[in-house]
């Protein structure tokens, strides 16, 4: 009975033409990503909080965090407007070249320069030597991030690549972590072993960019890699602005409760990042096809969001519920026994995917429009407000207030990207209403659509 109900809807997609459509290949592609990053957490996490203990594992999310302030230094933003660039240049050859070359020269600098500022940080904050040593390990997963091209196959439309390499990351990281993490003192090396996967995906990256595009990589003269940075100035404030937002939670967290309570907390918000990341894959997989409408002045943005994003964010609002109504067994499943405030914290930020999920237009269309200063603008905004609620919050209620304090971040930010793509594009309230403009119609150019 189930083969025949997954025929019928295959025929079904194969007749509507979906199979055919380049933004379904990029979900499937980048949705086997996701395939892992549902599995990895749901097997590691467990199995590291039984081996090295919930304080331990608190200590090893606060450095995550900590480091994942120097990925998006060395991202830049390039995800975002580097795959812009190469969807728009995909028929010039000398054009990707350069840009892939920019690109890397670039983020070989930010590595060394974020190093630099690494280092400086531990050496004040650390009063321990193996607590050095912990930290300065995990700076290998900024090393192996730098080297994986992932804008190169997202601005090409060839997210498989992603794929293989993600699952060949994965893979090498848990076998690692398996092996060598016997003890609760073996904790020091398990941010080594992921950057360990990071960096064998990074080298595989390169790879195939030299054997599937004859790309070869070459340092850039400085004056380019000044432009890069000039250029992706904004998107990079906005990036760093979006993990100041997520990743303070906890770093912020850990100034005022034990690491137990930061280990808590982390579970919690591990549950629920790995709902986030199908947005992840969802938001690369359409973007291109966004930034195409808006270069090709096609007026079918309003059916595409009813067709493609309505249905997905319903998706994403039972998957929600899925998550609050089952909350006692999956900290069950995390934790190995009942524990009540990983539970009261999960029911609390099961809501945050769907607010996230839901500012998914706006959010592209400032990028495809260029409006990367109001972009930005919000994004900074929100993390000012999510640092000023989480010090006040977590301060007196310690996790819960974390979590209330991200669900308010999220709705500012949703709210503001509406706000402000009306205010630079007045599109927004015509993507809904039928009569303001016809099938076909362009958008005009005063509105900024060209």
């Amino acid at each position: 009975m189930i083969r025949k109900i997954k025929t019928a809807i295959q025929q079904q997609l194969l007749n509507s033409g979906l199979l055919k459509n380049r933004i379904v290949k990029n979900f499937v592609s980048l949705g086997s990503i996701q395939v892992l990053n549902f599995l990895f957490p749901l097997f590691l996490t467990p199995y590291l909080v039984r081996v090295v203990g919930i304080n331990h594992f608190g200590l090893i999310s606060f450095s995550q965090a900590l480091i994942t302030y120097f990925v998006t230094l060395n991202d830049y933003g390039f995800n975002l407007s580097t795959t812009r660039e190469i969807t728009l240049n995909k028929g010039n050859r000398s054009k990707i070249v350069q840009i892939y070359c920019d690109t890397l020269s670039t983020k070989a600098f930010l590595l060394g320069a974020g190093f630099l500022l690494f280092l400086a940080l531990v050496l004040l904050l650390s009063k321990h030597s193996e607590t050095v040593y912990f930290y300065l390990l995990s700076y290998s997963m900024v090393v192996g991030q730098s080297l994986f091209s992932v804008w190169l196959f997202q601005g090409m439309e060839e997210m498989k690549y992603i794929s293989f390499i993600n699952a060949l990351s994965k893979v090498v990281t848990l076998v690692l972590i398996l092996l060598l993490v016997k003890e609760q003192q073996d904790y020091v090396y398990v941010n080594l072993l992921y950057g360990c996967g990071f960096i064998v995906a990074g080298i595989a990256s390169l790879v195939v960019a030299q054997r599937r595009y004859h790309l070869t990589f070459r340092f850039s003269k400085w004056a380019n890699i000044v432009f890069q940075l000039k250029e992706g100035w904004h998107i990079f404030i906005s990036n760093f602005s979006v993990t100041l937002y997520i990743k303070s939670n906890i770093v912020i967290l850990g100034l005022f409760a034990s690491k137990e309570i930061v280990g808590f907390y982390s579970i919690a918000e591990s549950v629920i990042n790995i709902v986030r990341q199908v947005l992840v894959v969802y938001f690369q997989a359409i973007y291109p096809h966004i930034c195409r409408l808006v270069l090709q002045v096609k007026a079918d943005i309003r059916a595409f969001i009813r067709k493609v994003h309505i249905p997905f964010s319903l998706m994403v609002l039972v998957g929600c519920v899925m998550v609050f109504a089952l909350s006692e067994y999956i900290t069950l499943f995390f934790v190995g026994y009942p524990q009540a405030k990983v539970t009261t914290v999960l029911k609390v930020l099961s809501i945050v995917p769907f607010i996230v999920v839901l500012n998914i237009p706006a959010n592209q269309l400032l990028l495809a429009l260029n409006h990367k200063k109001a972009y930005s603008r919000i994004l900074m905004a929100g993390s000012v407000l999510n640092l000023l609620l989480n010090l006040a919050l977590s301060y007196y209620f310690l996790a819960i207030g974390t979590a209330v304090s991200v669900i308010l971040t999220e709705l500012f930010i949703t709210v503001g990207l509406y706000v402000m793509l009306e205010k630079n594009s007045p599109t927004f309230t015509r993507l809904f209403n039928s009569t303001a403009f016809g099938k076909g119609t362009p958008f005009s150019k005063k509105e900024g659509l060209r």
